[in-house]
């Protein structure tokens, strides 16, 4: 048990790492706050798949697009932060930190996406 406590702590230390990392980037917001394990959702206001598309070429594998299951979608509300009766779905991406990380892997995967965003917003 005490390994598995081990994991655990390191999961949560490492995802409390990135996400002060992330939380820097103005771009980038925290839907449903930053209290969390080792899976937490941000919010950007480009194009998830485009993000996870350049990460993928920096052989990053970037999160999960949770735009569909929490955003709205053709006018119909799910669970999730948006205003009741908002027709614009959020770009939402879920990031996934294990004990694996090192803070170099961190801080590159934090840079990349910074980059990534100011990229996108110039319209490259």
């Amino acid at each position: 048990a005490d390994g598995l406590q081990k994991v655990a702590a390191s999961c949560v230390d490492n995802t409390q790492k990135l996400i002060k990392l992330l939380e820097t980037n103005s771009a980038i917001t925290f839907p449903f706050g930053q209290q969390v394990f080792h899976e937490f959702v941000i919010a950007l206001d480009v194009d998830i798949d485009a993000v996870l598309e350049r990460l993928a070429a920096q052989d990053i594998v970037g999160g999960i697009n949770v735009s569909r299951d929490y955003g709205t979608q053709k006018g119909t509300q799910k669970n999730g932060p948006q205003e009741q009766g908002s027709d614009d779905a959020q770009n939402l991406l879920m990031i996934c930190v294990t004990e694996t990380k090192t803070d170099d892997d961190l801080a590159f995967f934090a840079n990349t996406l910074n980059d990534i965003l100011a990229s996108l917003k110039e319209g490259e």
